[in-house]
């Protein structure tokens, strides 16, 4: 190797000088410029959260208020369950569906039901009534008993006959919770027959074709059961509904049959037969009426008046057998309802009370239901109705005062 000259050695020296100063050190100074970047930025982040925790204490100085001020709302509501407690009946009377026992459509007395539910309903919104066609008392017992219907109308009278046990059908098993809501009308049983039968009396009717009343009405029970009976008077029975009896009338199958019907005003099934066929309404001679009653104290007779049938006959009182006509429940019927309804019902027929009942079934605008009642019932008020006639004070006899009430 020739050695270098000591110019060449100079400018190699300044060379590898320059170098050392220049390369190494940038790739030193890089590494360090990055790790001093990167801390500076956590170090932002921190300052900037800084602030939120110093604003969002402030919010709730702010909303403090709020908490204040709505234990404040609940001293504002303080009087409304005080006023909850004034009215306990309402909140007993809960929304319920229920069915009214009626009689076949054909009969008067199915008006003054659908009346009895439009009553209840304009009154009560809460309760809805169904109207249920039955046939008469005795079937309608049936169906009350079996809880298909909850609230029927009656005539008492042979309703009497199935709470005692006198009707043989229910002779075994008498219906004793039965229980009187009120009587809205004291009704009569009368039986007519055809004027060209000849029939002027009632004992002639013996050994005829006669109907008794439609099929499981009171007025069949009274026939079948009661009066005929303590007569010793045996029709042969034609046994049907309302309209099979007036149609057989009609077709003189029959001579006549047996109907309830108000006092003072013609049934809707009477009246059809007066338009088509001549017809005789029978009367009862006192001995009759003497003879009936020693069998059956419970029952009394009743005076239709003169005119009441615009026929020869009825220019006298004709006297035949009265049966309240009304509505009743089995004692297990809610006593609030038993009483709202019988309250409704009483006062409605007031003057002044709207009369609802009385425009579907005007018969009954000249009674007074609680006098009617608590002369015609025969059979025990149910406790609701007895609560109400009680708070009216009215004078209940001691025969209607309800086993459940103490």
């Amino acid at each position: 190797m020739t050695p270098l000259s000591p110019v060449r050695s100079l400018v190699l020296l300044v060379a590898l000088a320059l170098l050392v100063a220049c390369g190494p050190p940038a790739t030193t100074q890089a590494p360090a410029a990055q790790p001093a970047a990167e801390p500076a930025k956590p170090a932002a982040q921190p300052a900037a959260p800084a602030p939120k925790p110093a604003a969002q204490p402030a919010k709730p100085a702010v909303q403090a208020p709020k908490p204040a001020a709505q234990p404040a709302k609940p001293a504002a509501q303080a009087p409304k369950p005080a006023a909850q407690p004034a009215a306990p009946a309402k909140a007993a009377l809960t929304p319920k569906q229920l069915t009214l026992g009626t009689s076949a459509a054909t009969s008067g007395y199915y008006a003054f039901t659908v009346g009895v539910a439009r009553l209840i309903q304009s009154k009560m919104p809460a309760i809805g009534v169904t109207v249920s066609e039955g046939g008469g008392t005795s079937l309608n017992a049936k169906r009350i008993a079996e809880d298909k219907i909850d609230i029927s109308l009656a005539g008492f009278g042979a309703l009497y006959a199935i709470y005692a046990g006198l009707d043989p059908a229910w002779k075994d098993n008498p219906l004793k919770d039965a229980r009187a809501l009120w009587v809205a009308d004291p009704g009569a049983h009368v039986w007519y027959v055809r004027e060209d039968s000849g029939i002027t009396n009632i004992e002639q009717v013996h050994g005829k074709d006669f109907s008794p009343g439609g099929r499981g009405s009171a007025t069949e029970v009274f026939t079948r059961l009661l009066v005929f009976p303590a007569l010793g008077i045996e029709p042969r029975w034609y046994l049907g509904g309302y309209d099979d009896a007036a149609g057989a009338m009609r077709d003189r199958r029959i001579v006549g049959m047996g109907k309830a019907t108000a006092v003072k005003r013609p049934d809707a099934l009477i009246q059809d037969a007066m338009a088509t066929m001549k017809i005789r309404v029978l009367s009862f001679t006192p001995q009759q009426i003497q003879k009936v009653q020693a069998k059956y104290a419970f029952m009394k007779p009743a005076d239709i008046p003169p005119g009441t049938y615009k026929a020869e006959w009825n220019e006298k009182p004709i006297t035949t057998w009265q049966d309240g006509v009304g509505i009743y429940a089995r004692a297990k019927f809610p006593e609030d309802l038993a009483y709202a309804f019988t309250k409704l019902a009483v006062e409605d027929n007031r003057p002044g009370g709207g009369g609802v009942v009385a425009a579907a079934f005007p018969a009954i605008k000249e009674f007074d239901m609680a006098e009617v009642t608590l002369s015609l019932a025969p059979i025990p008020l149910h406790a609701g109705s007895y609560k109400y006639f009680q708070e009216i004070g009215a004078k209940v006899p001691d025969h209607l005062k309800p086993a459940e009430v103490k």
